[in-house]
């Protein structure tokens, strides 16, 4: 079960990251964060070090929350 959710406070950036999200799911078949320039598995998004850190409250773009 995810502890995590689309950050509702950014609509705009959100809709941008969605968009790069499917950019990447198309070009590179994994849907890669797009702050990063790597295309590992620890940066399918949401990111392993906010997937795996639970003391992190925002991923590093923004896309997701905790509460």
């Amino acid at each position: 079960m995810k502890d995590y959710k689309l950050n509702k406070e950014e609509p705009a950036k959100v809709k941008a990251l969605k968009s790069a999200l499917e950019t990447n799911k198309k070009l590179f078949g994994k849907p890669y964060c797009p702050c990063s320039i790597e295309r590992t598995e620890e940066k399918v998004c949401p990111c392993k070090e906010f997937r795996e850190n639970k003391k992190i409250k925002k991923c590093v773009c923004g896309l997701y929350i905790r509460e």
